[in-house]
C-alpha cells in the first residue's frame, strides 16, 4: 500500500477513528487503526471496540492499493 495525501487530511482522519479504540479487549487487532486504500482515491480508516465502529474516508493519491492495521501506540 502507497498513497499520498495532506497531513493535515491525515490527521483529521486518524483524531475521528481514534475514539473507537478501546484498551479494555485484549486482542491486539482491535487496538489499531484499519487503512484500506483502493482504486476510488480514497484511503478508508476505521477503528472498532466491537460495541461501536467508527469510520472516515480521506482523500488521497492511491498509489498501490493495499490493507493494514497500524497499532494505535504508533500513531
Amino acid at each position: 500500500m502507497k498513497i499520498i495525501c495532506s497531513q493535515e487530511s491525515l490527521l483529521r482522519g486518524i483524531q475521528t477513528v481514534q475514539r473507537g479504540i478501546s484498551s479494555r479487549i485484549g486482542l491486539p487487532i482491535y487496538n489499531g487503526i484499519l487503512f484500506e486504500a483502493n482504486e476510488d482515491n480514497k484511503v478508508h480508516l476505521f477503528a472498532t471496540d466491537l460495541e461501536i465502529g467508527i469510520d472516515c474516508y480521506i482523500p488521497a493519491q492511491v498509489v498501490e492499493t493495499g490493507s493494514t492495521v497500524i497499532p494505535s501506540k504508533i500513531i
